[in-house]
This record gives C-alpha cells, sequence and structure tokens, in this order.
C-alpha cells in the first residue's frame, strides 16, 4: 500500500510539473510574442512619422511630439502587459487579436497596483500624461491632425500599413498556436 501511495505522489508531482512548466513555456512565449509585437509597432508608428515628416518637414515638431507621446504609450502598454502576464495571466486570450489585446481592459485598479508596486511605471505614467497634454496644447495639432488623415489616403501610408498587418498577422498565428501547443 505504502509503494501504490509513494507511487501516485510521484506521478502527481510529475504532472504537477509538467503543468508548472507548460504554464512557464506559455509566459515565455506570450512574452516574447509581445516583445515581437511592441517591436512591430513601434516601426508602424516611426515609419508613419516619416512618412508625414516627408510630406510635410514644417510639421516636424508636432510630428515629432506626437511619435515621442505614442513610444511611451507603448512602453506604458508593455508594463501593462508585465504585469497581467505575471499575476493575472488568464485575462490573457489568445483568441482576440494582438491589437485588441493591446487594448486590454486595463481598470483603475489594475493602474493603482502597478503603480503602487512600481515606480518606473509611476513614472512612465506621469511621463505618458505630460506628453500627452504637451501635444495637446501645441499650436496647429488640428492642421497636423488633418494632415495625418490625407497621409492615410495615401499609397506610401498603405504600404506601410499593409507591413504592420502582414507582421502582426504572423505574430497572430504564432500566438494562437501557442495555446494549442501547450495543451498537447
Amino acid at each position: 500500500m505504502k509503494t501504490i501511495l509513494k507511487g501516485l505522489l510521484v506521478v502527481g508531482l510529475f504532472f504537477t510539473q509538467i503543468g508548472d512548466a507548460k504554464a512557464v513555456s506559455q509566459k515565455s512565449e506570450d512574452q516574447s510574442v509581445w516583445n515581437n509585437y511592441i517591436s512591430v509597432k513601434k516601426t508602424f508608428e516611426k515609419d508613419v512619422h516619416g512618412l508625414v515628416s516627408t510630406k510635410w518637414p514644417m510639421e516636424a515638431k508636432l510630428s515629432d511630439a506626437h511619435l515621442k507621446m505614442e513610444l511611451a504609450r507603448l512602453g506604458q502598454k508593455d508594463d501593462q502587459f508585465d504585469y497581467v502576464l505575471k499575476n493575472n495571466p488568464q485575462r490573457i486570450d489568445r483568441n482576440k487579436g494582438l491589437d485588441d489585446f493591446a487594448d486590454l481592459d486595463w481598470s483603475s485598479k489594475d493602474q493603482s497596483a502597478l503603480v503602487r508596486t512600481d515606480k518606473s511605471y509611476a513614472d512612465k505614467s506621469r511621463e505618458v500624461a505630460g506628453l500627452e497634454k504637451a501635444y495637446t496644447n501645441l499650436k496647429g495639432r488640428s492642421d497636423f491632425e488633418s494632415h495625418l488623415k490625407e497621409v492615410k489616403g495615401t499609397l506610401e501610408y498603405r504600404s506601410i500599413e499593409d507591413r504592420y498587418h502582414d507582421m502582426v498577422g504572423r505574430l497572430e498565428t504564432t500566438w494562437k498556436n501557442i495555446k494549442r501547443d501547450i495543451k498537447n
């Protein structure tokens, strides 16, 4: 009887370790896909900035402020993803697209908890708020945003956007396959 119990205990520990290994593997795979997504998103923002700066060089200050704000927001999103992955990974829905997930349901409770536990995130949050305020108050912002809308109608923009969607599509396929592979 003791041998059977010991055997069951060993088997139970083995499957627990497999489950733990799968969870760790899934988290590291999720992190890898997310890091690549953030990189693709930053490249997209920089490419759009380059296009706008080329078409309207006189609005370089506004374009630079817009890019800086968007990159800071991505840094903040990156920290939010890390927080969810570490503290509440079941909130990560691999069936949604990465762009949809990037707009995750971030609550004031999440915000307070992360600000309280991570000083660098608190600093980033203040930086993002400051950049948003500064951008909103820039003279000529509405004209610049009109130009952004015009840019979206150009062939160059569509090329940048197609490249972005292609890369995100590849990452989404990888991300969705993680769930399937981890289960097996």
